[in-house]
């Protein structure tokens, strides 16, 4: 009586127990997120890792025209250029430079704080941070 095989497998190959799909998110608490923002942002800026610039533009889509302005600034490291909304000429012109990267300032996170060299802002990137900082802006609630 019974099957003559191990109980791992059944006869016509199917498998008894097989992998399951594992899910590995952590839930974070939104005060928890925000504090923990707040004082990656702060840390970069006591460490005089961020610098400030009028507008993010470039006149083409060329990559040397990104490095140029990376070079101009002494930014040789990885970089994090973060920006009021979409440039997309920036973020085409940036994406093929190793370390560097583009992104929305409502869309920061201390991951990219934390994990990069230095980090390049516009003005109007940075009016959207601190009404994230204050806790009353865009991206506040996330």
């Amino acid at each position: 009586p019974g099957i003559n095989c191990s109980g791992k497998t059944i006869p016509l190959g199917s498998i008894m127990i097989g992998p399951r799909p594992r899910n590995y998110a952590v839930k974070v608490n939104r005060k928890v997120a925000r504090l923990a923002f707040k004082r990656a942002f702060t840390d970069r800026l006591e460490s005089g890792e961020l610098k400030v610039i009028d507008t993010l533009s470039v006149p083409e889509i060329r990559t040397r025209h990104v490095k140029e302005m990376l070079k101009a600034l002494e930014l040789d490291k990885r970089v994090v250029i973060v920006t009021d909304g979409v440039e997309k000429d920036v973020a085409l012109s940036a994406r093929n430079i190793p370390g560097v990267e583009v992104i929305q300032a409502t869309w920061l996170h201390p991951y990219h704080l934390l994990g990069s060299g230095c980090i390049l802002a516009s003005k109007a990137a940075m009016d959207v941070i601190q009404k994230r900082l204050a806790g009353n802006g865009a991206g506040a609630s996330k």
